[in-house]
């Protein structure tokens, strides 16, 4: 199905109605769900209409707003602070690591002082012995959660 200008205007026609997607969709016929959601966010349709009460005909409608600014551009958009680290001695950056060095990122990627953990690492494994302690964590085993027996009463409830 192709988004002609005719197909485009009834959805804005529908979606300011306040229809759901899903009708949308069976509304305009060879479209789903998912893509009158997708074309609607492209058209920037953002306001919808609604029903008053949740559902019920309170005689009216009122237009809803479901964003009230539109979203920055992605560049705008503010990392997470990361905590900067101290190098080691055995500290490397990504050009000078090899396949026998830990590969646990450190830092900033987007800094210069961003540099991998560099020490020996485990048979087997991407990492250190310290850096697989921090990352794999082995689950408890159901064993040793459960009880040890029920008693009979509990059984035959099962």
């Amino acid at each position: 199905m192709t988004w002609t200008p005719e197909r485009e205007n009834q959805l804005r026609e529908l979606w300011t109605a306040g229809l759901s997607a899903s009708r949308i969709a069976a509304e305009l016929g060879g479209t789903t769900r998912n893509a009158v959601i997708g074309k609607a966010h492209r058209l920037g349709l953002s306001g919808r209409a609604s029903r008053k009460g949740g559902g019920k005909s309170s005689g009216g409608m009122r237009l809803v707003s479901r964003v009230s600014s539109p979203r920055p551009p992605r560049a705008q958009i503010r990392p997470r602070y990361i905590e900067p680290v101290e190098r080691s001695a055995t500290a490397v950056s990504l050009e000078e690591l090899s396949e026998k060095q830990c590969k646990w990122p450190l830092g900033d990627p987007r800094t210069r002082e961003f540099h991998f953990c560099g020490g020996a690492r485990a048979e087997g494994m991407s990492y250190c012995d310290y850096h697989c302690a921090v990352a794999y964590q082995v689950p408890s085993r159901r064993e040793e959660s459960a009880p040890a027996e029920r008693p009979a009463s509990d059984a035959a409830n099962w």
